[in-house]
């Protein structure tokens, strides 16, 4: 009878295993950290998320906690030994123990070290969670078993998951070589998620009710070999790979960021969508994995402004002078001058007609066929056209930034008003909200908002990172993101409005982006048109001085505090 029911759990957990392949399209490493960044040494042995966020990294010179972006080193020279090999977790909440090669122990707790005497080396089991002798996997001398929840399993070559009963894990088995099974490396007790490696893969297993969940998390990790301890956060979807002699990787997985790898080291400005998963800048044909140069183009193009008309075809300003078209972006393509005008600016209306302006004026050509464009209006008043034109459906208007004024020009071409703004302001963009808002993100002043003809300054964050704003953009949902030179920021749908028009700016809050989150570098590009453009596959394509960064706001967390504030030093 015990045999029967043993078969129909062990079936029980084959059918409710699942598998989801989920590729690491959007893993970003955002971090290597080593003894040239600020780890005490390169050999990790145990990571652990305590409660307050801090990461804890065991190494064998000594500990580390990193806050995302400073690392803090414990050494103490009294130890016998600073070689640590692990952190456990104590039979108490939120209670952690690091331990030294001689048995030293320290308390990890509310983001603080505290070193705890022991009278025997035998206490130390008393102050261990239940379960530890399972921790390390070479205990048991199988390489494709796990432990959840209390219990052991195993798993083989196609995922298949069983129990292993505690008859099974009296039988001390030898230390074999599975090259073709997956393997787990050292993890933290702490994380729902066991990480095993399979065939040049790293994988999560994690538990959804009675199921098993598998997840892809990561491919083509150069460094495979040398892995040693794995930590998964769920939260915040992080992968942290502590490796035996090159230190701490750290990957952001489906973070809704990717990053086109062989642009990275290039800088770009104004940009436009040819399909659902390339883009056009700089001359450049940039899709995640590759990357082609249009050299006739690339040795010529001015990189701040870009027109794709509604006929397909590309237009860039010169350097040689004038506006060239390409209508095919092959190597054998030779651009056509379309424009002798020096217009550094380009823009498409809704009625094909196509506007070319820079400090000059602006000139209107009607682009309804191909071959044959026609001058229907000119602005010869204007003199300082900074960047954008942008269109209000529910005014029937386009709006222009012209020196101390934002003018309004109807859609059958006559200047209506205009809103009377500060000249001294380093405008790089201007953007038109779903409620009617014009934004304006200038350089050095920050970002304003006009409404009914009124200007009001968005509040700063706290380090002031928002003074260099380059771009403003909405989502499908209707958040505002800012690109700025400190960073990415998003403001949630419906708080400017609710807030700033009412003397109540104190509640309008930033959700803050770095390099912490998979970003490139902090330092966006602006100044261009147009400089951020949506793809069909829900990502925005987002300039910076190093590369490009695909973001789809839809799958980036919001950052959330985990704890309260913990105050270091006073």
């Amino acid at each position: 009878m015990r045999s029967k029911n043993k078969f129909l759990y062990s079936l029980i957990i084959l059918l409710n295993t699942l598998y989801s392949n989920v590729s690491n399209g959007n893993a970003v490493l955002i971090n290597h950290l080593t003894d040239l960044n600020g780890l005490p040494q390169n050999s990790i042995k145990g990571l652990l998320i305590d409660d307050l966020g801090y990461l804890w990294i065991a190494t064998e010179h000594g500990l580390a906690r990193y806050d995302g972006n400073n690392i803090k080193t414990y050494f103490d020279s009294a130890l016998v030994s600073s070689r640590f090999y692990g952190i456990f977790q104590g039979r108490n909440k939120n209670e952690f123990y690091a331990v030294s090669e001689y048995g030293a122990l320290f308390l990890i707790k509310n983001g603080r070290l505290k070193k705890t005497q022991l009278e025997r080396t035998g206490d130390l089991s008393k102050l261990m969670d239940n379960g530890n002798e399972f921790l390390t996997l070479s205990g048991i001398g199988i390489p494709n078993v796990f432990l959840m929840d209390g219990k052991t399993y195993s798993i083989d070559a196609k995922f298949n998951i069983k129990l292993i009963s505690a008859s099974e894990k009296r039988i001390a088995p030898v230390e074999i070589e599975k090259p073709n099974v997956p393997v787990f490396p050292k993890s933290s007790i702490t994380t729902p998620t066991n990480i095993f490696i399979f065939q040049n893969k790293i994988y999560g297993i994690s538990k959804k009710g009675d199921r098993f969940v598998i997840t892809e998390l990561l491919k083509n990790f150069e460094d495979i070999s040398n892995i040693y301890y794995c930590l998964y956060s769920e939260q915040t979807q992080t992968l942290f790979l502590g490796t035996n002699t090159n230190g701490l990787y750290i990957y952001k997985i489906n973070s809704g960021i990717k990053i086109p790898k062989l642009a990275k080291n290039k800088s770009y400005s104004a940009q436009i969508v040819l399909d659902s998963n390339r883009i056009f800048s700089g001359g450049d044909i940039i899709a995640l994995d590759a990357l082609h140069s249009v050299k006739q183009v690339r040795n010529s193009i001015i990189p701040y402004a870009l027109l794709k008309d509604h006929f397909g075809h590309i237009y860039y300003p010169s350097k040689s002078g004038g506006i060239y078209m390409v209508s095919e972006l092959w190597d054998h393509t030779k651009p056509f001058k379309a424009f002798n005008e020096t217009g550094l600016w380009m823009y498409e209306d809704q009625y094909y007609r196509m506007w070319i302006y820079d400090k000059y004026g602006i000139s209107i050509y009607n682009n309804s066929r191909p071959k044959d464009k026609k001058l229907i209006q000119s602005f010869s008043r204007f003199r300082n056209v900074k960047g954008y034109i942008v269109y209000n459906p529910e005014r029937k208007s386009f709006f222009i930034i012209d020196g101390d004024h934002i003018y309004r020009i109807d859609e059958k071409l006559q200047l209506m008003d205009s809103i009377r703004i500060d000249g001294k302001l380093n405008i790089r963009s201007l953007f038109i909200s779903n409620t009617g808002i014009l934004w304006l993100a200038t350089y050095g002043q920050g970002v304003k908002c006009v409404k009914n003809n009124v200007t009001y300054d968005l509040p700063m964050d706290f380090e002031k990172y928002m003074l260099l704003a380059h771009e403003v953009f909405q989502d499908r949902n209707y958040n505002y993101w800012i690109t700025t030179n400190r960073g990415l920021f998003k403001i949630r749908a419906g708080m400017v409005e609710a807030n700033l028009f009412s003397n109540n700016s104190r509640n309008i809050y930033y959700n803050y982006y770095s390099t912490y989150d998979g970003l490139p570098t902090n330092e966006f590009n602006g100044g261009a048109y147009p400089g951020i453009v949506k793809m069909s596959s829900g990502f925005y394509s987002l300039p910076t001085i190093s590369g490009l960064v695909w973001i789809n706001p839809d799958h980036i967390p919001d950052p959330t505090l985990n704890s309260d504030i913990l105050i270091e030093e006073v």
